[in-house]
């Protein structure tokens, strides 16, 4: 509404109702020069407990709900692919991992995330192509299920159907079925995806929330804004290959975050045995900046000790999802390493790919 139509219809309105149209147009000139913000961040409070303590905050370091018109969120969506059937698409999202300097959370790290470029956020490296550029992220929708016909089906002669499952690495990529741009799915996806779970539950024990009044378990197959079982299944024993990640020597190497698909070596001791992680890395080596992934910069060997309410067990060889602890359920933040040859029932793949 403009000034001059404020003006034209005045003696039409009370007093009253006329600030109130005028406190409103303010507003929204207001919030046309200075967008509200849509930075969320989860800071880790307290370690241990299994799955810690975690406050919500925004840029101020005040405690904020989840808001569901966030641009990350109020952006998915769902697109339709000839060849791999449905993907979820998720906008272009920009990120920050630090140990806050100041504040009443100094010294605790803390994992933001914006829907718009800001001082000392980049790009996601989920969202990054093959020409170093970013692009929305399409995520395959599969249903991790050895029950169901899934494209390229293909009888592996051990009486199982279909690629979702007793799949080994080396197969995701000899095979050739990366077409259209599609590649295998990363551990930068995986984590993403993490990331604004954890964001959004607040907690990362998000094996044990509900959607829709729904538990995440057993029979119960539902998805996450589209994706269907973004993480194993403790009922159907189901993992799968994760892409950019091993733990050759003792040590990561991580997919480069430039899209050019090299993996450099980090330098960065891995655990040597299963280990709930307690904190993550936020720091950088040699250009990786982990602060984008999820992987135990200080562990315990006990489950209560642990602040994911996960285990990490990185040995050497490529990392996948896993189901994994006697009193583990499946969650965003597991990971499990094996050798590419490696095939079993429950272990299989899904694509992304960077959107056209």
């Amino acid at each position: 509404m403009s000034l001059i139509h404020l003006a034209q219809i005045k003696n039409g309105l009370s007093l009253s109702e006329r600030v109130a149209v005028l406190e409103q147009r303010l507003d929204e000139i207001h919030n046309a020069l200075f967008p509200p913000s849509t930075t969320m961040g989860m800071v880790l409070v307290q370690e241990g407990n299994r799955v810690g303590t975690w406050a919500r905050i925004n840029e101020n370091y005040e405690t904020v709900d989840f808001n569901p018109e966030h641009g990350t969120w109020a952006g998915i969506k769902q697109v339709q692919d000839e060849t791999y059937g449905e993907f979820t698409e998720i906008p272009i999202t920009y990120v920050k991992t630090e140990t806050i300097a100041d504040g009443p959370y100094a010294g605790k790290n803390c994992w933001w995330i914006s829907d718009h470029a800001e001082d000392g956020f980049h790009v996601h490296p989920a969202f990054i192509g093959s020409d170093g550029q970013p692009h929305n992220l399409q995520i395959a929708s599969w249903i991790a299920s050895k029950k169901n016909d899934l494209p390229f089906s293909e009888d592996k002669g051990n009486g199982t159907n279909g690629y979702w499952t007793r799949i080994s690495y080396n197969d995701v990529h000899a095979k050739g079925w990366m077409t259209g741009g599609a590649r295998p799915y990363n551990i930068y996806d995986h984590h993403f995806l993490a990331r604004i779970m954890l964001i959004e539950f607040g907690t990362p024990d998000v094996q044990a929330q509900t959607v829709d009044g729904v538990a995440w378990t057993g029979d119960n197959r539902i998805s996450y804004h589209g994706i269907h079982d973004p993480f194993g299944l403790p009922d159907y024993n189901e993992y799968y290959w994760l892409e950019g990640m091993t733990t050759l020597n003792g040590t990561y190497q991580v997919l480069a975050a430039d899209g050019s698909g090299n993996m450099v070596e980090t330098g960065v001791s891995c655990p040597k045995a299963g280990v709930w992680p307690v904190n993550c890395l936020v720091d950088q080596a040699n250009g990786i900046n982990f602060g984008d992934l999820f992987i135990a910069n200080m562990a315990n060997s006990t489950e209560n000790s642990g602040s994911f309410a996960d285990c990490q067990y990185l040995y050497s060889g490529h990392a996948f999802d896993v189901v994994w602890g006697t009193f583990s359920d499946p969650g965003a933040f597991c990971l499990n390493s094996g050798i590419p040859e490696f095939e079993y029932d429950g272990l299989g793949w899904r694509v992304a790919r960077c959107a056209p």
